[in-house]
């Protein structure tokens, strides 16, 4: 159902005295309708009412069949008059107290009639839990299931044959309608035209209804579970799709939508029904879509993300950022204080509510009465905290005294989306999440299932090293490169004897077992030599080169001050322990090493470890703390599976057992003339035009300095000649070396100009 185009755009809270009063007119015709008129003597015989009588425990309802003289009895129809015992429909009321007087309200409707429990159990059969064969059936104000399914109420009338049911049936939707008789008429006037009271909020969300909402960035579908109503707020409890890391299973997402006065647009709301969208069928394909991505990436994968970064999102100064992540939400759930999985996603939406009940109504409540108290002593007040009461604008849960109003009950709790589903943690070892057990699940999912997933996924992004969840909208497979390993500037043999060796391991499956089973399956490879020399660079670039994700573990200077500050901290003044309070300590530490190999192990990543002199330097009898950490290292490096890089300046202090779990070291010695050449080649011709001649470039390639400062002296060129809108020149180059290293550099000499001594006035010219 659309909202109307004549709506008008006037404001959200504007005054509705005309449009109820025009409701109050359509309720009260409901009321009285033709077909639902009955005699005193035929109402008689087919409805018993009761009323709540004096109390005669703290804990029941004392229901009696005449109406207490102090009450007020509603001037709908003609009095009830006393029936005969075994009537088909019983009617309970309550006393309810309040500024207006006292009144009595609508409690229950008891259904004592097999053949009309059997249609109402078929019309509400959405809601699970409930069964023929018993004899109780009672439905619990405010009957707003009757209004979210009155279609198909009204048609089980209309449909039944058999006589006498037929007539219960017409008396039990004269009584109904009765009391819901605003709710149809805000339904009329209001919803079909596109605005909404808040009193009235919840006629819009039938359980097992799709929803829109935005989260964010993200259009959202969700299945509405639940709703609550109480004086402040609207509560609903919604389901949506996730992934658990073992199987697709429903999720639970609660809002609550503050009162409001006067009338308001549906689309305004948090979430309003997805039949009010401008262009359904659109958003449909385009959560479909993004379902199926979602779908997609369920398992484990090494992907591409890209974010943004600079000013505002949206804005035109705003740039895309690159990055690599791996989606892993089983990984994930294993960290502490994760929340916990769901269940498993299979066919239909199962329904729960507390207004249709089973239960016999005057059920003892555990097991016993509770004496009311004596008046002489203590005046009668309200039921003891904690015992369970249905309150009447609350529609699916009990609620209980002492909650804070307004506040969503704390009985919603995450439940599954299908009947017959076992919790997550009994069938986890039962989950098949092999490549074509992922793609049996995803092949499970129906259209609306995939509609419903989440935007979002859980993973690790390898470059902040921590766990979030990225859009789905934003990850992409990974275009890979092989250029820089390419470019990368060794001397001859070097890359291929690296090669040679990675692709022995990782490709075709060659491992550098030990004697003992379980032991140095992986392959560890030193990369020794001085900075800027391509060590880090050929970790990187074989990851690149063999696909493989790239996993950089690196300890900064201030961690390892902290670790020799730690044995000598007794003799540390107070001063200088605020600064090792803000340290890693060596159990962090630790930690952090044991869980880069994990991931690395499990993902099948490159493992490169930076700097490891810090982790290994070689162990002494003064450094308690450095030789357990050297020793925990060592014993990760001997189980380590896969491919491990480890790379340092100063060889000479790496511990001795180091050795005996390298399986190849690679001495990187320092640049040369030439080498320099083709690595200033490589950075200021990357991407960027450049009019350095080759004899400046042999200028520059005499300059005493490391590869990484090349780098970086080439990138800082590019913004000057970028922000002059020009090709890099010498003039550039030279700039930025005098400004960041402090050189000083000279312009290569002219080339000489030679001349031909044989004629050396060019008479030849003139023959």
């Amino acid at each position: 159902m659309s909202p109307s185009s004549s709506v008008s755009g006037s404001s959200g809270e504007e005054s509705c005295d005309e449009d109820f009063s025009v409701i109050e007119r359509l309720a009260d015709a409901i009321r009285i309708e033709e077909d639902v008129r009955f005699s005193p003597d035929e109402r008689a015989l087919l409805v018993k009412e009761l009323y709540e009588g004096p109390r005669k425990c703290q804990c029941c309802v004392n229901w009696v069949e005449e109406c207490p003289e102090h009450v007020v009895v509603p001037v709908f129809d003609e009095p009830e008059k006393e029936v005969e015992v075994g009537p088909p429909l019983v009617i309970r009321r309550r006393v309810n107290h309040s500024e207006n007087g006292t009144l009595v309200s609508l409690d229950s409707i008891e259904i004592r009639h097999a053949a009309t429990r059997q249609v109402l159990l078929n019309v509400f059969s959405m809601y699970d839990g409930f069964v023929g064969v018993i004899r109780h059936l009672v439905f619990k104000a405010p009957f707003h299931v009757f209004f979210w399914h009155w279609n198909r109420f009204d048609e089980a009338v209309a449909n039944e044959e058999d006589p006498e049911t037929r007539k219960v049936l017409v008396a039990l939707r004269a009584i109904v309608k009765r009391e819901l008789a605003e709710a149809f008429a805000i339904s009329k006037e209001l919803a079909s035209n596109g605005v909404i009271s808040s009193m009235f909020t919840w006629t819009l969300f039938a359980p097992g209804s799709i929803v829109y909402g935005r989260e964010g960035i993200h259009d959202r579908f969700y299945i509405v579970d639940a709703v609550q109503v109480d004086p402040f707020h609207t509560g609903l409890s919604l389901r949506f799709v996730d992934w658990t890391g073992r199987r697709f299973g429903g999720a639970t997402k609660h809002i609550s939508m503050p009162n409001f006065f006067g009338t308001r647009r549906i689309t305004s709301l948090a979430v309003y029904p997805a039949t009010y969208l401008d262009d359904l069928p659109k958003m449909q394909a385009s959560l479909l879509a993004r379902g199926r991505k979602f779908a997609g990436l369920a398992g484990m994968h090494y992907k591409s993300y890209r974010s943004w970064s600079g000013a505002k999102a949206g804005s035109s100064d705003q740039q895309h950022e690159e990055s690599r992540i791996v989606i892993d939400t089983s990984e994930h759930a294993r960290r502490p204080r994760t929340q916990p999985l769901w269940k498993r996603c299979q066919h239909g939406i199962p329904l729960h509510t507390f207004l249709i009940s089973q239960e016999p109504i005057d059920k003892v409540p555990r097991g016993r009465h509770i004496p009311l108290p004596n008046p002489n002593q203590n005046p009668q007040g309200p039921p003891a905290p904690g015992v369970p009461y249905m309150n009447n604008g609350w529609n699916h849960n009990a609620v209980t005294h002492g909650r804070r109003p307004g506040r969503p009950h704390k009985s919603y709790g995450k439940g599954p989306l299908v009947p017959d589903c076992e919790s997550d943690s009994e069938q986890d070892d039962e989950a098949d999440t092999s490549d074509r057990g992922l793609a049996a699940a995803r092949n499970r999912l129906t259209d609306v299932q995939l509609q419903l997933c989440a935007p979002k996924v859980w993973g690790y992004s390898m470059r902040t090293k921590v766990w979030r969840t990225f859009d789905v909208d934003r990850v992409s497979d990974i275009e890979w490169n092989t250029k820089p390993f390419e470019s990368l500037v060794l001397p001859e043999g070097y890359k291929d004897l690296i090669l040679s060796f990675v692709e022995s391991q990782v490709k075709e499956g060659d491992t550098f077992d030990d004697v003992i089973n379980g032991k140095g399956g992986g392959l560890v490879i030193l990369l020794a030599g001085e900075p800027g020399v391509g060590k880090t660079l050929t970790a990187e670039s074989v990851a690149e080169k063999i696909q493989a994700p790239l996993y950089k573990l690196e300890l900064g200077e201030g961690n390892s001050v902290q670790m020799k500050e730690t044995d000598e901290s007794r003799s540390r003044s107070r001063s200088r322990s605020r600064r090792r309070s803000r340290s890693r300590s060596p159990e962090q530490v630790s930690t952090d090493v044991k869980t880069a190999f994990n991931l690395a192990s499990r993902w099948g990543a490159v493992l490169l470890i930076d700097e490891c002199d810090l982790y290994l330097e070689q162990r002494s009898d003064t450094s308690t703390q450095r030789n357990q950490l050297v020793s925990r290292f060592l014993t990760e490096l001997e189980y380590y599976p896969s491919l491990l890089f480890l790379t340092t300046n100063r060889e000479r202090v790496l511990d001795p057992a180091v050795y005996s779990r390298i399986h190849l070291t690679i001495n990187y010695p320092a640049l040369d003339a030439p080498s320099r050449t083709k690595i200033w080649t490589t950075f200021l011709s990357h991407g960027t035009e450049s009019s350095i001649s080759e004899r400046e470039l042999e200028v520059l390639a005499n300059i005493d300095v490391n590869g990484r400062r090349i780098r970086n002296i080439a990138k800082t060129t590019k913004i000057l000649a970028k922000r002059a809108g020009r090709p890099i020149c010498f003039d550039d180059v030279k700039k930025v070396m005098r400004i960041t290293e402090g050189l000083v550099i000279e312009d290569p000499e002219p080339e000489p100009v030679y001349q031909d001594v044989r004629d050396p006035f060019g008479l030849d010219d003139f023959h």
